[in-house]
């Protein structure tokens, strides 16, 4: 998720300021896990820095903080369900903000096919 930050004059951090962003499993969700004998990581936690001293993004106050999700989190899933994200500062100066809740889709199932013959036809002008 990219995060920005600013002072009061709309600028970058001096200093490296560090942003967390975190995701955070609902009930049906820990349920489905708990369910399918998966670990129940409840709340998956990522940061980045942004400031002047930091990189090419950082010192716009630009972030990205890079949440990854199990994928027992989509195969386990008897429907659809929602998750709760939230970012705000590492050093917790202030509450985090909670954005939208974020649906995780139930990953359908499928199988490999083989010995499937293409046939492609083409037309010469």
């Amino acid at each position: 998720m990219a995060l920005q930050v600013s002072n009061d004059l709309q600028g970058a951090p001096v200093t490296p300021t560090r942003m967390r962003a975190t995701v955070a499993a609902g009930d049906g969700l820990i349920g489905d896990l708990q369910a399918a004998g998966a670990p129940a990581l409840s709340t998956l936690t990522a940061t980045c820095d942004v400031g002047l001293g930091t990189d090419e993004y950082g010192r716009f106050g630009i972030c990205v903080a890079s949440v990854l999700l199990p994928a027992t989190w989509f195969s386990a899933l008897t429907t659809d369900r929602s998750v709760t994200v939230s970012a705000g500062f590492d050093d917790g100066r202030s509450a985090m903000r909670f954005l939208s809740p974020v649906t995780v889709k139930q990953q359908l199932g499928y199988a490999l096919v083989r010995d499937v013959a293409v046939e492609v036809r083409s037309t010469y002008c």
